[in-house]
């Protein structure tokens, strides 16, 4: 015969056993981002903003994989193959037209004002301790970005 105690310890490792064994759906099921499908409007919003403030370069992949999760709602969902890319080309042409046109031509700006400050007499020379300059290589440090079908890498 067991006695409460030998009950409730018994009881007590089942149930941390239940939860062992389902930790994994736990957590995917509390870190699921897909309702962002909804609102995916925001997306190049916060794109600008994080390009506004090269220092928050590292929130850019995980922004990345929380869209990602609205794979699995279209999948879900019975989303066929058209629907499929054209919710990954809005992605791709959000981050196109927010993030890496801006970076491009900002960086070729800079290089051309400081190979023209350098070259041509008469040009006001560019100094980044007078003027600053903004400190771009948080994106060129950034790791590849896995999109749905691909990479973007530097």
């Amino acid at each position: 015969m067991l006695s409460a105690q030998d009950v409730s310890d018994v009881a007590e490792l089942v149930e941390l056993v239940d939860t062992m064994s389902s930790y994994r759906k736990s957590i995917e099921h509390l870190c699921d981002t897909s309702f962002l499908f909804f609102v995916r409007e925001l997306f190049p919003a916060i794109l600008s903003g994080i390009y506004a403030n090269a220092s928050e370069a590292g929130r850019l992949p995980l922004l990345i994989n929380c869209f990602r999760c609205c794979e699995t709602l279209l999948m879900r969902g019975g989303a066929n193959k058209e629907q499929m890319m054209a919710f990954e080309s809005y992605i791709e042409e959000c981050l196109n037209r927010e993030l890496i046109q801006p970076l491009c031509r900002d960086i070729e700006t800079d290089l051309r004002l400081h190979l023209h400050s350098a070259r041509i007499e008469g040009i006001a020379e560019v100094n980044p301790l007078k003027n600053g300059v903004r400190d771009l290589s948080f994106f060129t440090k950034l790791p590849a970005i896995r999109m749905l079908n691909y990479k973007v890498s530097n």
